[in-house]
């Protein structure tokens, strides 16, 4: 595998699946260190493949080989993290595997990062809010759309094996590096350090590896206003303002509804959690 660092800063080589909950779980994460390291760091994805069919299935380390065995362990991940997670897709309708997942995030990716990160967060919002099985095609084409791809160029890409390729030389890049699990951070400094972070960890985790490559602190920046935080992205959850700014649920809760009084923010409930927005964010489900 190739060595993309980002010259003179770290580059952080995200291993992950659409559909897996400590990826989903790990959001707030990934959202915090581009708020305080900004330009200094530049994050890669590799997309991982968990689960390419359900028959001959084996999870021994979480007793899983069917759909419906899953729920409880999303339940879990949601009251372990505060992210929240609607497990019922598990019992009305599961996806079959996270394969074609993985290959339209490909196809996303041959028309830049920026929309192909934002079509990764939709893909993750359908699935662990909206109940909505993104193993299939129909799923994946409509949230494509949502996002603002050309679509004919998107189709193509995906059902032509151009994006299949690429998720093949991910697998193969994972395979390579020994990656067994989701999420899995790969650190990689511009003088030639690595470390690997595996597993869901407190931000503290991330922090260290960073230090660890570095050699030396990187330079943090305080969090943006929260107003401006809501403006960069589509919409946020409340688990994620409380990991970038630092606040417990009622302290978060309190300043988001002192802007939603004001009009500057509005709230949606979905699932099992809130989705708030700036006024002034275009939505993508609009």
């Amino acid at each position: 595998m190739k060595k993309n660092v980002k010259e003179n800063g770290i580059t952080i080589i995200y291993f992950t699946d659409p559909t897996c909950s400590w990826c989903w779980a790990t959001e707030a994460k990934v959202r915090r260190l581009l708020e305080e390291y900004g330009h200094q760091i530049q994050i890669v994805y590799k997309m991982g493949g968990l689960l390419e069919k359900w028959t001959g299935y084996q999870n021994p380390e979480e007793n899983i080989n069917r759909p419906a065995q899953m729920a409880p362990r999303w339940v879990d991940v949601s009251d372990r993290t505060g992210m929240p997670i609607d497990e019922r897709i598990w019992r009305e309708d599961p996806p079959l595997s996270t394969f074609p997942a993985c290959i339209a995030f490909k196809a996303a990716e041959f028309q830049g990062t920026r929309l192909a990160v934002r079509y990764l967060r939709r893909l993750r919002e359908a699935v662990f809010l909206e109940r909505k099985n993104t193993s299939r095609e129909e799923v994946l084409f409509r949230l494509a759309k949502q996002v603002g791809f050309q679509m004919a160029r998107f189709r193509k890409d995906y059902k032509e094996g151009r994006a299949e390729s690429a998720f093949r030389q991910d697998l193969e890049d994972a395979r390579e590096q020994f990656i067994l699990g989701f999420p899995t951070f790969l650190f990689r400094s511009s003088l030639g350090r690595e470390a690997k972070l595996y597993g869901y960890r407190e931000y503290e985790g991330y922090q260290q590896a960073l230090d660890d490559v570095c050699g030396s602190p990187l330079k943090r920046s305080k969090p943006s206003s929260l107003l401006s935080f809501l403006n960069k992205y589509d919409r946020v959850l409340l688990a994620e303002v409380t990991e970038v700014f630092g606040l417990d649920p009622e302290q978060a809760t309190q300043r988001l509804e002192s802007l939603r009084k004001e009009k500057k923010v509005r709230r949606e409930a979905i699932g099992k959690g809130n989705f708030f927005w700036s006024s002034r964010a275009r939505r993508e489900s609009e």
